[in-house]
């Protein structure tokens, strides 16, 4: 295990303590500032009042002018504090910084790390407001190497994070901006030993560990984005029913529509899904192919116009003893939108795509 990651580790075993299993977020290695790597930087979500743990150090040589940028990528409010201290025998706090309800980014300069310095970043009082998740971008990178902060807008990978069994593949899928597209992307690992990434894409975890794997555009080397693989020997991935998975999507009120999210992972085939509607339980097949994202739809039907705000959807699926479900709710929390009343789910209402 790298030296920035088994201090953050051990940072969460200590936080634990103090703010309890499900507050604390696993440690992250941030990166390692270089010549050759002047920008290192981390993507990750964070639910209300979860907390992050991350480390970050330095090598060959002193990284001069040394600065932190710490962003918000939602689309929504958010705001959280944070504290960048210094590791070792010479530990103390370097920053407190707090991102304000409103704003996009919060930074610091953080000074000189010597060679071999290590720094370490705790965020706690998230609040996401209306929001389910935030989504966080941090960058870490020395002007003295020539470097800024890292755009995370213009290459994005669809997933920051991925648990797979050793020899188990999948294929990382990423949007580009369109000057970028036509040039195409490179694919390296952190790690070949643990997972190899083809010229495409495809991942192939080869024994436990972790490798982070980045993705980088041909035409510009400093736009990049990154994903975590973590190999797990004993993770049960048997390519049938029980890898589909079904999420719910926020809410989206403009529209009026509920989203469900399923994710096929290794399993191909048929999947029958079943949602509890207002009149009813509507139940159809749909065929998925592997390692694919499909999206569910559910409009609401404004026929019946009455005082009954609250409406239900509930979503699983449902294939011998495999059931997953997803619970959402229509109405609580927005008497505000009062002019809604009455809204419905229908059987048949739904739209079944892939996204």
């Amino acid at each position: 295990m790298k030296k920035g990651l088994l201090t953050a580790v051990l940072a969460v075993v200590i936080a634990v303590l103090f703010f309890g299993v499900q507050k604390a977020q696993a440690g992250h290695d941030i990166g390692t500032l270089s010549k050759e790597n002047p920008c290192v930087y981390v993507r990750f979500s964070l639910e209300k009042g979860e907390n992050f743990f991350g480390a970050f150090y330095a090598v060959s040589g002193t990284a001069k002018d040394v600065s932190i940028v710490i962003e918000n990528l939602s689309k929504g409010d958010v705001s959280l504090d944070a504290e960048i201290s210094r590791m070792g025998e010479d530990s103390s706090v370097l920053k407190n910084l707090s991102l304000k309800k409103g704003k996009k980014q919060v930074s610091a300069a953080l000074g000189d790390m010597k060679n071999k310095e290590e720094f370490f970043i705790l965020i706690e009082n998230a609040n996401c407001y209306d929001l389910d998740k935030m989504d966080i971008g941090i960058s870490v990178y020395s002007e003295g190497w020539g470097a800024g902060k890292h755009d995370f807008t213009k290459l994005v990978l669809k997933k920051k994070e991925v648990t797979l069994k050793a020899g188990k593949k999948t294929t990382l899928k990423y949007s580009i901006d369109k000057d970028l597209k036509k040039s195409g992307v490179t694919w390296s690992s952190s790690d070949k030993s643990v997972v190899t990434v083809s010229k495409k894409g495809k991942i192939t975890a080869k024994k436990e560990g972790y490798a982070v794997i980045t993705c980088t555009s041909k035409k510009n080397k400093n736009i990049s984005a990154q994903c975590t693989i973590w190999v797990d020997a004993n993770l049960v991935q048997s390519g049938d029913i029980n890898d589909v998975t079904l999420t719910e999507e926020p809410f989206n009120l403009d529209s009026a529509y509920r989203e469900l999210t399923l994710e096929s992972n290794g399993y191909s085939g048929s999947v029958t899904i079943e949602v509890e509607c207002d009149d009813g339980v509507d139940s159809f097949t749909v065929q998925v192919e592997k390692n694919k994202s499909y999206l569910l739809e559910y409009r609401y039907d404004f026929t019946n116009v009455d005082d009954n705000w609250e409406s239900y959807i509930w979503g699983g699926i449902n294939m011998g003893t495999k059931v997953l479900s997803v619970s959402v709710q229509g109405g609580e929390g927005y008497s505000a939108y009062s002019k809604f009343t009455g809204n419905k789910f229908r059987k048949g209402s739904h739209e079944f795509r892939e996204k």
